[in-house]
């Protein structure tokens, strides 16, 4: 629930289109019946590819070689070969990487259960540096789309949220729920603009 809520949907379309019931359905994970299928999910989700090719060019700009150990097929047919009670262990996840780390590092650090911002390299740096383009955006798709599929005060708000979190606060939301609502304010202005044609209204 508490994910679904900071999407910028327009909630009349959300409605129209049944999204949240279509959200839950398709990327909700905790309804599984096992560690080993909800794994195969995660592995097989878009972000992966996605987090792996913003992260390879983010590193390509200070000529770093970057690689994901994680993604080695033998660790992941290792890692996916052990019993779940060794991933998920009274209500801890990521046990057996929290315990090879026991007496390595402080433990605030090894037993910690939330995410510190961004996991994508580049993302924060991303958002700022064009904070005022996609702002020119927004405002764009505000004014000329006679279909709004997204929440322009909603996505404008996590802006102004986001700045005030590189003040150190921790975030509401992932920033990267900021992009897609972007990708579909960029889709309408090109097809208007006759660029493209992806078939929806603009």
């Amino acid at each position: 629930e508490w994910h679904f809520n900071h999407f910028a949907f327009n909630n009349t379309m959300a409605s129209l289109k049944i999204l949240k019931k279509r959200y839950f359905e398709k990327s909700f994970l905790l309804k599984d019946h096992s560690i080993r299928l909800r794994q195969y999910k995660r592995l097989n989700k878009t972000n992966v590819s996605v987090r792996l090719e913003n992260s390879y060019i983010w590193a390509q700009e200070y000529n770093i070689e970057y690689r994901y150990p994680f993604l080695d097929v033998k660790l992941i047919e290792f890692y996916y070969s052990l019993s779940s009670e060794l991933k998920y262990r009274n209500g801890i996840g990521r046990y057996i990487f929290r315990k090879a780390m026991e007496g390595i590092l402080p433990e605030s650090i090894r037993m910690r259960d939330d995410k510190a911002g961004a996991t994508i390299p580049n993302m924060n740096y991303r958002l700022m540096k064009d904070e005022s383009i996609f702002r020119e955006i927004i405002e764009e798709g505000r004014n000329n789309n006679h279909t709004h599929y997204v929440d322009y005060d909603k996505i404008i708000k996590m802006l102004d949220n986001l700045r005030i979190t590189q003040g150190g606060h921790d975030f509401e939301f992932s920033p990267t729920a900021i992009f897609n609502p972007i990708c579909v304010l960029l889709l309408q202005k090109w097809q208007r603009e006759g660029k493209i044609d992806i078939g929806i209204k603009c």
